[in-house]
């Protein structure tokens, strides 16, 4: 008889392991150096997505790469980030992506992102500390204009 079958649910567990430690953040200007070397890493003709991780000690926990799209625009699911957020343990998380213009300054599609990710953000106790938008030479930040 199916009713008193009993079902077995295999469980796992997940840990992980730094290579290296990508140090403490308190202010947007710490995140900068560690955010560019991510940066270097991946094409730069391309407009890519990604959150750091914190600790509840400002130590960054790890980095995810949510999206990659084309020249001015890239897919962010609000989904992806906090389930990222979640998996890398992560108290409090920073947001940052590129402009392959140049160009660091928010787009109106930026600002609304950044709104609803807070949103979520507050909602999952997963508080977004600062969006960076990362030019050729300059870096826009959201905390530091006050937005966020």
């Amino acid at each position: 008889r199916r009713e008193n079958q009993m079902y077995k649910l295999n469980t796992f567990k997940v840990s992980f392991v730094a290579e290296k430690s990508l140090g403490i953040i308190t202010k947007a200007e710490e995140t900068v150096p560690i955010l560019r070397s991510i940066f270097t890493t991946l094409d730069a003709d391309q407009d890519h997505f990604v959150i750091l991780s914190r600790s509840a000690k400002n130590k960054v926990t790890g980095y995810k790469i949510i999206s990659s799209g084309g020249k001015t625009q890239c897919l962010v699911d609000p989904a992806i980030v906090f389930r990222s957020a979640i998996v890398l343990g992560a108290v409090n998380i920073i947001l940052a992506h590129n402009h392959p213009s140049g160009d660091s300054e928010p787009s109106v599609q930026d600002k609304e992102l950044t709104k609803r990710l807070k949103s979520g953000g507050e909602i999952l106790n997963i508080p977004i500390l600062d969006h960076i938008i990362l030019g050729c030479k300059t870096e826009y930040s959201f905390t530091e204009q006050k937005i966020i």
